[in-house]
């Protein structure tokens, strides 16, 4: 026997996720609206079943396909990361176009052969891959990548917590990521004529800047103004000296800081000898020669650019920028500096921007 009220009460559920097609008895619904659809694959089709029984077709029930094993495997191969990424039967050719669903933040991504992908919270890991360390669906496709080490712990950050993602680590990818995680509890001390001298705050900055030499990585060091990262950075560049560092280290800073290098060296590190850049064009060629014998260059931005000729050949590391500014400065042509560096940061600072914060990342480990 027919239940007329359930029927109508179907029936108005049904018209409030769908529209009427026909006029008959049965009445047909349906739409020709992705969002309209997912709407009701979402809210309309278990609210249909909350009523009674439901009869789904085949065709209707594999209207949305089943979300990808993702699995990601990273080891470390000498400088780089070795990534293997597996999204098993999805197809790799419709990569490029999953990646930009996730990216325009949609709750489904429709496939080629006209199935609807929910993406979930499973798949975040690929948009984390994608925008976090610049994988492309390209990339991704190729099941393969390599990223430069100083990734690691953006790598970690990124995986870490994942739902629905195998994350396979090799033993030293996860000694990096327990050194990152306890960068406050390392082993590396001050100089000794620094340890009364630093704060609390100051001695873990110092860690992290040996923390990141230790694995050949640069980083920033980023803090509000006025909290020592000059002496954080000068108590590193005196350990490295320490430890039989030999090369000057190139600080580049602004104009109007050149000289605070100068003195807080002087100040809290005398065992440095610093060098400081400034007067004519003739006076800095002279001290250009007693480089190779000092433990500190400090030069500024525009000062770099002009004597992009004193560079020429020389040696530098690590190099340090203070307050890092947006700027056409690079450095100059056949300078050889490390492959790491340390740029501090203070607020105001350009650092503020994202877009300024990332070029300080590629500055101070370039790939």
């Amino acid at each position: 026997m027919r239940d007329a009220r359930a029927e109508r009460r179907a029936g108005r559920l049904l018209q409030t996720y769908l529209t009427q097609q026909t006029d008959t008895s049965p009445a047909e619904y349906g739409t020709d609206d992705e969002d309209t659809l997912v709407t009701f694959l979402e809210e309309g089709v278990p609210a249909l079943l909350a009523e009674g029984e439901v009869y789904l077709s085949d065709a209707f029930r594999d209207l949305q396909a089943a979300p990808p094993k993702i699995s990601v495997g990273v080891s470390v191969q000498g400088s780089v990361l070795d990534l293997e990424v597996d999204t098993g039967e999805f197809p790799v050719s419709e990569l490029k176009a999953l990646l930009k669903s996730l990216h325009q933040k949609k709750r489904y991504h429709r496939l080629r052969d006209g199935r609807l992908l929910r993406l979930d919270d499973s798949l975040e890991v690929l948009d984390e891959l994608n925008e976090t360390l610049e994988l492309s669906g390209a990339k991704l496709g190729q099941n393969h990548a390599q990223l430069p080490l100083y990734r690691a712990p953006s790598l970690d950050w990124a995986l870490s917590g994942q739902t629905g993602v195998r994350f396979n680590r090799d033993d030293a990818f996860r000694r990096i990521s327990r050194s990152f995680h306890a960068v406050k509890d390392s082993e590396y001390a001050p100089p000794v004529s620094l340890q009364k001298t630093l704060r609390k705050y100051q001695r873990d900055g110092y860690r992290w800047l040996r923390t990141l030499d230790g694995y050949g990585m640069g980083g920033i060091l980023a803090d509000d103004m006025g909290l020592g990262k000059t002496v954080q950075v000068l108590s590193y560049l005196l350990a490295m000296k320490q430890n039989g560092q030999t090369l000057p280290s190139l600080i580049v800073c602004p104009a109007s800081l050149v000289l605070n290098w100068a003195e807080e060296c002087q100040k809290f590190t005398p065992e440095l000898s610093c060098v400081v850049v400034d007067g004519d064009a003739a006076h800095r060629a002279e001290l250009a020669e007693s480089w190779p014998a000092a433990d500190l260059v400090v030069t500024s931005y525009d000062l770099l650019r002009r004597d992009e000729a004193l560079y020429e050949g020389r040696s530098f590391t690590p190099a340090s920028s203070t307050r890092r500014r947006p700027s056409r400065t690079t450095p100059p042509r056949n300078t050889r500096p490390s492959a790491k560096c340390a740029v501090g940061c203070g607020s105001p600072s350009p650092v503020r921007r994202w877009r300024t914060g990332w070029a300080s990342c590629g500055a101070s480990s370039p790939s």
